[in-house]
């Protein structure tokens, strides 16, 4: 009984840090309505600007280049190396009355050298450590089409731990996503993989 107590206190207090340490930033159903729309096509970038919830400014860009060609679903394909880019649009650094480091990133245009950008709808699925995304690239198409399917449900969740220590996910109406740290500032480093869900243009 003690470790189910502790464990629902554990949620309990997360999801308290998440509402409350993150400004109160959204109406009560903004994160549900946000979720039913988290479906797209699955993408692995890797981030090119250093970005940290420490010294971020509100606009700031925010860039990451395709590790492989994707197709989104209106048939628009994006070659290897295009850049998904977007600007930090919110951040809370860590403090004393804010303990929880902060970012809001949006990601909605891609870029591919000599040609006009591509506006898309992104969603941030996860994040991990430079290298991680080999094992799937390698995976069978049904064992593929089965981590995506895990990953849009997962987005679907917040908030959601991520592959990079102390580091968690929410999904954003704001933005693509809400990375923050429990207790301190958030750093994503330029080289870290970024999995993304691309549909195609906003509605």
């Amino acid at each position: 009984m003690k470790n189910v107590f502790g464990a629902l206190g554990a949620a309990i207090c997360l999801n308290m840090v998440v509402v409350g340490g993150i400004w109160a930033q959204t109406p009560a159903g903004s994160a549900a309505e946000s979720a039913g729309k988290v479906a797209g096509v699955r993408a692995v970038a890797s981030l090119r600007t250093s970005v940290a919830s420490r010294d971020a400014k509100e606009g700031q860009p925010v860039k990451a280049t395709l590790r492989r060609a994707v197709t989104l679903p209106d048939g628009q394909v994006l070659p290897r190396e295009a850049e998904i880019e977007g600007v930090v649009v919110k951040v809370s650094k860590h403090t004393k009355a804010l303990p929880n480091g902060v970012l809001v990133l949006k990601f909605d245009h891609v870029v591919e050298k000599g040609k006009p950008s591509v506006p898309v709808t992104a969603w941030i699925a996860h994040l991990n450590p430079d290298g991680s995304a080999a094992a799937f690239e390698e995976a069978s198409a049904v064992d593929r089409a089965k981590q995506q399917k895990e990953e849009e449900d997962a987005a679907k969740k917040a908030p959601m731990s991520t592959g990079l220590p102390g580091v968690f996910l929410q999904v954003s109406r704001e933005g693509s996503g809400t990375v923050f740290s429990l207790g301190g500032d958030v750093y994503l480093d330029r080289g870290i993989e970024i999995t993304f869900l691309l549909n195609g243009s906003a509605p």
